[in-house]
């Protein structure tokens, strides 16, 4: 099995398995960004949305790439905002964005 069949297997149960790292994972994150706010996110890695939802709140346009595409099903069925856009992308491919995005509106505070 290939890693990539392997994480559209995962993707039905990524949610119910119990794991501290990835739970610490989103606790950390929303400490971090806690009283923030972006133009635009970029989430490389979004998996089944365990950020993505925290982005929604934070982010006034957020782009959320995972190259599983049963990961973003399950992302796409528990998230659905008109600012929210789910891409299927292998990130060690060129990534589905425009060049130079770092420098105009994806990573600077609102």
């Amino acid at each position: 099995m290939s890693v990539h069949e392997a994480y559209n297997a995962w993707a039905g149960s990524y949610d119910d398995d119990h794991n501290l790292t990835r739970d610490l994972d989103r606790q950390a994150t929303s400490a971090l960004l806690d009283g923030r706010r972006y133009r635009a996110i970029l989430e490389a890695g979004c998996g089944t949305g365990k950020n993505t939802a925290l982005f929604a709140q934070l982010g006034d346009s957020v782009q959320a790439l995972d190259f599983s595409e049963g990961m973003l099903r399950q992302a796409r069925a528990k998230l659905q905002h008109e600012h929210v856009r789910f891409v299927q992308a292998d990130l060690t491919r060129r990534w589905p964005c425009p060049d130079q995005s770092s420098r105009s509106h994806w990573n600077s505070p609102a």
